[in-house]
């Protein structure tokens, strides 16, 4: 294990946003903005939305509720913001595009390559893809029960990057679908619980799938079988709070310890290591790398957003 770069509080370099409670960030595709969810004690529930090259808030505008995840989109003109039971996509001007309502609770949620389509996962035996920006009819798979008695609830989804496959994590398994209708290509049964940020994504490449329990798995994109336990990332102690994997070389992790990881997938090793020495006992409740591949941004609910440099 390599040594850890140890960071005091006084020392964390916090991007300059209002004071609040952050729920989620999303940095989009080109790398120019970093998007927040976060609930001021004097505006209320908001998204700010900072420009990473200006460095300076461009926007911020109220939401109905502070969002638990956002996504922005593959064409960099959207955010998707996930509350309790909808998906409201708003543009850069904060203007409410459409609003995706499945009466179902919503577990997670991605954008499909192509930008015109959104997968749910729904917290029930239910799959969903919406389009992103008219209201017709969702096309819906529904996952039998299991064993013929057992509901298999769904909470997360991942679009391959060619967006013709469609990966989905339910309780008792791992599911390809391919479209456009959901048509069932591999499957892989087994128990899964829970989720994270995101439950589950597919590498870059689309050759691999990442999905989180204890640990952060890694599976093979086409046949699903695990890769040797020495290429999953290691987390040192404490849970999984979020992982990331938006640059081939690096899956970013957090974990309730208070550090966060860089692990590099191709040389199977940890990179970099940051400990975090607070007053109070907290940790980052989500961590994105930038683009680039140099930069992560770490996000505590009560302190803000950190940015760390590789």
């Amino acid at each position: 294990m390599m040594a850890e770069e140890v960071i005091n509080e006084s020392q964390l370099e916090l991007l300059p946003l209002p004071k609040g409670n952050f729920y989620g960030i999303a940095v989009s595709p080109n790398g120019r903005y970093l998007c927040a969810a976060v609930r001021c004690p004097d505006t209320g529930s908001q998204i700010i939305i900072w420009d990473i090259h200006k460095e300076k808030i461009v926007k911020a505008f109220k939401t109905i509720m502070h969002a638990r995840y956002l996504a922005v989109s593959p064409d960099n003109k959207y955010i998707a913001a996930k509350y309790h039971g909808s998906i409201d996509i708003y543009n850069f001007n904060g203007e409410t595009v459409n609003t995706i309502s499945p009466d179902l609770a919503i577990a997670h949620f991605a954008w499909r390559p192509n930008g015109k389509h959104i997968a749910i996962a729904t917290y029930e035996p239910y799959l969903l893809v919406a389009n992103a920006f008219e209201r017709r009819r969702m096309r819906c798979w529904e996952y039998p029960l299991h064993c013929g008695e057992y509901l298999d609830r769904t909470f997360g989804v991942a679009w391959h990057p060619k967006g013709k496959r469609l990966a989905s994590l339910h309780e008792y398994g791992l599911t390809i679908h391919e479209m456009p209708y959901l048509k069932i290509v591999r499957h892989d049964e087994n128990e899964y619980v829970g989720g994270g940020k995101p439950p589950l994504t597919y590498s870059p490449d689309g050759k691999y799938i990442a999905f989180k329990l204890d640990t952060v798995l890694i599976a093979d994109g086409e046949t699903l079988e695990l890769l040797p336990e020495e290429q999953f990332p290691y987390s040192g102690g404490g849970n999984i709070t979020s992982y990331d994997w938006r640059v081939q070389r690096y899956i970013t992790i957090s974990t309730t310890s208070n550090k966060v990881f860089v692990w590099n997938f191709e040389r199977s090793e940890t990179e970099k290591v940051w400990a975090f020495k607070f007053k109070k006992y907290t940790y980052p409740e989500q961590v994105l790398m930038h683009p680039n591949g140099k930069t992560i941004f770490a996000m505590y609910m009560e302190h803000g957003i950190a940015t760390l440099n590789i």
